[in-house]
């Protein structure tokens, strides 16, 4: 696959005075084109794997993780809430799938009851948008539990709690 073979990523010491951040950047990205051209679809694909792997032992994941769509709600001290909903597929950021949510519901402005009605609408729309095979809210247990109430069983789903990055998920009514 070309990912066993050692290159060299570093220009000489003469040429390094000449380089600045982003040239460096670019020298990288063109001497591992070169040694292997499909670097980025064999990382990518070993990054989907591993993630597989991660997640089957807590998780059931019906087919290919083809499509992940991430979750998360934003407001300023309470006023203009609004979530946004960013689209994997086949990992690769799909930016025709990204979605920008208003929320409807001004009983309350708590995380839980906006990612409820986040997911709520978005499962009005699985037969236009399609349906993912992972959803990945940002928030721990609080959020994972609402979005579960509306997600129900059929999607895989965790959480990414901001404290240390945790992978939080409901097995039950455990987390």
């Amino acid at each position: 696959t070309g990912l066993d073979r050692k290159i060299s990523f570093m220009p000489s010491q003469n040429d390094q005075r000449l380089f600045h951040d982003d040239a460096m950047t670019e020298f990288i990205k063109y001497r591992v084109k070169e040694e292997n051209p499909n670097f980025s679809e064999d990382l990518r694909h070993e990054e989907l794997t591993d993630l597989r792997k991660f997640l089957s032992s807590n998780i059931n994941i019906p087919g290919e993780l083809a499509r992940i769509e991430c979750f998360d709600v934003a407001h300023l001290a309470g006023t203009n809430p609004t979530a946004s909903m960013v689209t994997f597929v086949n990992g690769e950021p799909e930016k025709s799938y990204y979605r920008h949510f208003r929320m409807r519901t001004k009983k309350s402005r708590s995380d839980t009851d906006m990612i409820e009605e986040v997911f709520k609408r978005r499962l009005m729309h699985l037969g236009d948008w399609g349906e993912p095979n992972l959803i990945i809210v940002d928030g721990g247990k609080p959020q994972v539990s609402a979005a579960s109430k509306a997600v129900g069983e059929g999607i895989a789903l965790v959480g990414l709690a901001k404290r240390f990055e945790t992978v939080v998920f409901k097995k039950g009514n455990e987390f």
